[in-house]
């Protein structure tokens, strides 16, 4: 009898474990690829996204993000989609690709504190707004205005204040600290650790 009843439990815990496996969602559900430019198509690619990996169950969504930045417009919109994402309890890790340049720093610090990776090779560009009237002509530093009288200069403002908000919370750096990495003269270029060092990236990828 004593045996028997080990033998009862044993399949049912065999039984509640196949089902716990069973009930796991496939790890390629739960993974995104972001990448080109920061634009109206890439925000509504990752609507799509972060439909589908709540939709296929995952609790944790893994992004491959490599990009030369775009529309800061378009990169908020990506933010508070990801924001949006981990306030309903997803898990929103980003993996720096080959290019996190401009907007895609932002946004790849957007991600879930302590799952934000950066690549050893990455090519890491930080600067502030720029403007470029055609293809041709070099893009335009755009920096605070003191005093703004027109409502392009008050845009402007709100925007630099905007995006250095969010990596002031992101970064836990300062303000004063943050401003300065979008003053006119103070870009940074670096490789992937220039991220971990800046606190937009928790680690470089293992």
């Amino acid at each position: 009898m004593r045996t028997l009843i080990a033998l009862s439990l044993t399949l049912s815990l065999l039984l509640n474990a196949c089902y716990v496996f069973s009930s796991l969602p496939d790890p390629s559900l739960c993974k995104a690829w972001w990448s080109g430019e920061i634009n109206d198509e890439f925000a509504e690619k990752v609507r799509a996204d972060f439909d589908r990996v709540r939709g296929n169950g995952c609790e944790k969504v893994t992004i491959a993000l490599s990009s030369p930045g775009g529309y800061v417009v378009a990169g908020l919109e990506t933010i508070r989609l990801m924001r949006e994402a981990q306030g309903q309890g997803l898990v929103v890790e980003v993996h720096g690709g080959a290019l996190v340049a401009s907007m895609a720093v932002v946004v790849l610090a957007a991600g879930t504190p302590g799952h934000r990776y950066t690549n050893e090779h990455t090519l890491v560009i930080v600067h502030g707004p720029r403007q470029q009237e055609t293809l041709f002509e070099p893009a335009r530093c755009l920096s605070t205005v003191p005093n703004p009288k027109d409502e392009n200069d008050k845009i402007l403002n709100q925007i630099i204040n905007t995006m250095t908000a969010v990596l002031v919370e992101t970064t836990g750096r300062s303000w004063v600290e943050v401003s300065d990495w979008f003053a006119c003269g103070k870009e940074q270029v670096g490789d992937g650790s220039l991220l971990v060092h800046l606190g937009i990236a928790d680690a470089l990828q293992p």
